[in-house]
């Protein structure tokens, strides 16, 4: 969590800089070009912090198939066995939630409505101004951290 709150103090540090350029330009194309700059530095930042919660989530589950396969009783263990510990980093990212969140808790859908993001961003879907308010998104990536459970 600590990689967060420092990503997060960087960005507002940039963001800062950011807000006072476009505040003291002298006209509207120069205006323009520094809102479009935020805006990338939004989406940028979206996906550098996603990207430490994506960490967070292929740790967990390490820690997770690591404990269900030291299980005595294989009937508890047998599916846990299946699961290829070394090649979780290739583990599609919403199996992954799934072994830490319900589907049908609302956190899921959270999660699935950040991947979502994160993937139109890097894979070049630009998103129009104001599409990402960063501090509700960082807020939520926090929460949601704090939500994922090994159980």
């Amino acid at each position: 969590m600590r990689n967060v709150a420092e990503i997060w103090r960087a960005y507002l540090e940039v963001d800062s800089h950011l807000q006072e350029r476009w505040q003291s330009a002298r006209s509207e194309r120069v205006r323009e070009r520094w809102r479009r700059l935020r805006n990338v530095n939004d989406q940028a930042y979206f996906v550098v912090l996603f990207a430490c919660f994506d960490d967070r989530v292929t740790s967990l589950c390490q820690r997770l198939v690591t404990r269900k396969r030291a299980l005595t009783s294989w009937k508890q263990r047998r599916i846990w066995d299946t699961v290829d510990i070394e090649r979780l980093d290739f583990m599609e990212f919403m199996r992954k939630v799934a072994l830490l969140l319900d589907k049908r808790h609302a956190a899921y859908g959270e999660v699935k409505t950040l991947y979502k993001t994160r993937c139109d961003i890097a894979h070049g879907a630009f998103k129009p101004v104001g599409a990402i308010d960063l501090p509700f998104e960082y807020k939520r990536i926090v929460r949601l951290w704090k939500a994922l459970s090994p159980s």
